[in-house]
């Protein structure tokens, strides 16, 4: 830190003359039960700087006073087998009050909470972590954290300070209720749509069975390539790209090396692509359709490709929502088959047979309404990263002065995010 450059009347101070960090209880196996005792908060339970419940240990043994979480302490990842996780951190509020929190763990307690929450979220404080950790030490200790130094304004400029992250903050948790609530709507949308629960005015409503077999054709992706022949050469679909988007993203595609003599085969607008395995059955058929014009397109080698018989009895945009719908992913986890990996078997892949709706315009038409919403939700995403950015950037001033915030503050989200 360069303490010619921060504001006249701020001061530098080390964590330890602002409050305490506090390492977490030491418990053994013996100590762990299934229910009464003490709820211990662990790394896995700092996810993304929220507190959740989720693989909670309970342990029955006695707890010093000193580690009974409090509002407003401030809980740490000390320790961890990844690196890049140590210093995550979240606030502990009033409903986790009473519990305590793992030896991997610490907690910073002060009389200024809610300030010291926004001083555990600049890059400073990452920066004074990465310093500290060293090329081989996994760890920050409590006597390194509680060196830790940062310019301190006036209580009143903290107080400022606080209220503009506070207006982001509540910002955020509201673009996140709109995204549950527009995802639950897809969700209910989606039963409703994909299974002729609900008709679509203006159409028959007459459905049909078909047998994956008899509509398309399997192909296989990629082989007999070394990891030498990737990183140039000719586009193909990554695992990931399959798995994490219903259509195929254009913008992510990988390289790899081909030979004039090779025979490998080429993706083709409307191919639907599933992955082939994974370490769960759940994880297993997830599906992907292509919906560009590349000339010359490869898949990657734990993927297949499934390639409509003309005339389609199904849609590509209708296919890109089916195939992931509940009734169908049911179906794949069923047929998956493995212990440690699980693995789809193309066998029954095509002997499984699906109901859709015997009009491809009634098809599309529900393409078009689930597509609508999912539009929105990613609307909403691109919003909370918008503002996400923006709270990074003025955390990042503000904590460091580059930012000063008006004497009158009087200020609310429409104006702050317009200003």
């Amino acid at each position: 830190m360069n303490h010619s450059q921060i504001p006249d009347g701020w001061h530098v101070k080390k964590l330890k003359q602002t409050g305490e960090a506090i390492i977490g209880l030491t418990y053994s196996p013996k100590d762990v039960v299934d229910s009464g005792g003490i709820e211990v908060l662990r790394s896995s339970n700092v996810q993304h700087g929220r507190i959740v419940l989720d693989d909670l240990v309970r342990v029955n043994a006695k707890i010093p006073e000193k580690i009974i979480l409090q509002d407003g302490d401030i809980l740490v990842c000390a320790r961890n087998g990844s690196r890049r996780l140590i210093g995550k951190n979240a606030r502990i509020n009033r409903h986790n009050i009473g519990k305590t929190f793992g030896a991997f763990m610490c907690v910073y307690r002060s009389d200024n909470p809610n300030y010291m929450y926004w001083v555990f979220q600049t890059e400073s404080f990452r920066k004074q972590i990465a310093r500290d950790l060293g090329p081989t030490i996994n760890q920050v200790t409590t006597g390194n954290l509680n060196s830790f130094k940062f310019a301190f304004p006036s209580e009143d400029e903290q107080a400022r300070i606080v209220t503009v992250l506070e207006v982001w903050d509540e910002y955020v948790e509201k673009l996140d209720k709109k995204i549950e609530l527009k995802k639950n709507i897809k969700k209910g949308l989606m039963q409703d749509l994909l299974t002729g629960e609900i008709q679509i005015p203006g159409f028959n409503g007459e459905w049909q069975e078909v047998k994956l077999g008899e509509n398309g054709e399997t192909y296989a992706g990629l082989s007999g390539k070394t990891k030498e022949d990737f990183g140039q050469g000719k586009p193909y679909i990554t695992y990931m790209n399959i798995y994490s988007n219903p259509t195929v993203d254009q913008n992510n595609y990988e390289l790899v090396k081909l030979d004039h003599e090779e025979s490998q085969n080429k993706v083709k607008y409307g191919d639907i692509l599933f992955t082939t395995s994974s370490e769960t059955p759940e994880e297993v058929g997830i599906a992907s359709v292509y919906l560009g014009n590349d000339s010359e397109l490869y898949l990657n080698s734990f993927c297949f490709g499934f390639r409509l018989k003309q005339p389609a009895k199904l849609s590509p945009k209708f296919a890109r929502h089916y195939f992931r719908g509940q009734q169908f992913r049911k179906t794949m986890t069923r047929i998956a088959q493995g212990a440690s990996r699980y693995n789809l078997s193309k066998r029954y892949f095509m002997e499984t047979k699906i109901r859709i709706p015997v009009d491809i315009a009634e098809q599309e038409r529900i393409a078009e309404l689930l597509d609508n919403i999912s539009f929105d939700i990613k609307l909403l995403h691109d919003k909370r990263q918008l503002v996400l950015n923006q709270k990074k950037y003025l955390v990042n001033n503000l904590i460091r002065g580059d930012l000063r915030t008006p004497e009158d503050l009087r200020i609310s989200i429409k104006e702050m995010q317009h200003a």
